[in-house]
């Protein structure tokens, strides 16, 4: 699987999936709720690291939260990284991995149907999608900040959704 930060790879990713509709845009994309989900999970390991010495507390609350995303995500169908990606048509969400099947798409907006708002969220972004046709909605998380891998994809798929 290719990296966060490796748009074309993404694309191509995306491309093989999709088919003959040619992908303007590809980028990392996870469920908002994944956000609360992780916050949880340091919560919880951050109580369960006052009872252990040393390093052992760090690694408790680290595994604790990478725990309660992943279990969050595989509860929803999805996996912790989702790929975002942008037609002329239509945006579409969709699993992470390497096989090219139609199994991978998640969700499907028509973009000439498609409400998208986007919001701050410190160094991060929120983007809520409503397709007004299918009453289909969705709220993912982006990262803009300019020392993550994924930004420079995000920032151009967040250009083409704002621009819809």
């Amino acid at each position: 699987m290719q990296k966060t930060s490796d748009e074309q790879g993404l694309i191509q990713n995306a491309q093989a999936v999709l088919g003959d509709e040619r992908v303007l845009a590809a980028g990392t994309f996870a469920l908002q709720d994944l956000v609360y989900a992780q916050a949880a999970g340091l919560t919880a390991g951050g109580l369960l690291a006052e009872s252990l010495p040393g390093a052992a507390d760090a690694a408790a609350s680290v595994a604790a939260s990478r725990t309660a995303v992943k279990a969050a995500a595989a509860a929803q169908g999805v996996t912790v990284k989702l790929i975002v990606a942008v037609t002329d048509a239509h945006i579409y969400v969709m699993k992470w991995g390497p096989e090219p099947t139609n199994d991978r798409i998640v969700h499907t907006f028509g973009r000439a149907t498609t409400a998208v708002k986007i919001t701050k969220f410190g160094l991060s972004r929120v983007v809520h999608l409503e397709d007004s046709s299918t009453g289909e909605e969705v709220e993912l998380h982006a990262s803009v900040a300019r020392w993550t891998r994924q930004s420079g994809p995000d920032k151009h798929v967040l250009e083409l959704l704002a621009a819809a």
